[in-house]
């Protein structure tokens, strides 16, 4: 928002089903990294742009922060959630 670069359909990309994660980009953008921010202003901005208050509600965020970004690195069975043996291994490059 505050470089004015528009506002991703989040909503019409959830419902294609389209993995999305959330994430920041650093301070010089955003003036923080703060990931609980994050999620709450993606909230409310889908909720902005599509007129609609219940738009993005909270677990679809946090869900695009943790199970989404590791689904958009392809890394979903190893990080993104807290489940029995997840991170158990090293998820570095094998040689």
């Amino acid at each position: 928002m505050k470089l004015a670069s528009g506002t991703a359909p989040v909503m019409k990309y959830l419902a294609a089903g389209v993995s999305l994660g959330l994430g920041t980009d650093g301070a010089a953008s955003n003036n923080d990294l703060d990931m609980f921010e994050a999620m709450r202003q993606a909230s409310f901005l889908a909720k902005h742009a599509n007129h609609d208050p219940t738009a993005l509600p909270a677990r679809a965020a946090l869900d695009m922060a943790t199970i989404g970004g590791a689904k958009a690195l392809g890394m979903e069975k190893e990080i993104g959630s807290i489940e029995p043996q997840k991170g158990s291994r090293s998820i570095a490059p094998e040689k």
